[in-house]
């Protein structure tokens, strides 16, 4: 996935138990607006699922997996109204 105005690869909302392994997602978030910003990969809950292997800049670690509460501020304020997706679920 390239030359995506946002995210090559996200995961929105409560999604889990999904595995993203050995993809090239670089060159993407060309339009950087949120929730994706300018990264390649970008998941609201990395947590609650599988990411390994893949090429480009993530919104998380992709070795801990760990959800990050700064990405978590900026998904609620894309779904909350006046948001760029508010009313998607």
């Amino acid at each position: 996935m390239h030359a995506n105005g946002r995210a090559g690869i996200t995961i929105l909302g409560p999604a889990n138990g999904n595995t993203v392994d050995s993809n090239d997602a670089t060159g993407n978030g060309l339009l950087n607006i949120a929730p994706t910003l300018v990264f390649d990969l970008f998941a609201v809950s990395p947590a609650a699922n599988v990411w390994r292997n893949n090429q480009g800049t993530a919104n998380f670690t992709q070795s801990a997996q760990a959800q990050s509460g700064a990405m978590t501020a900026i998904a609620m304020e894309a779904f909350s109204p006046g948001g760029c997706l508010h009313g998607l679920r």
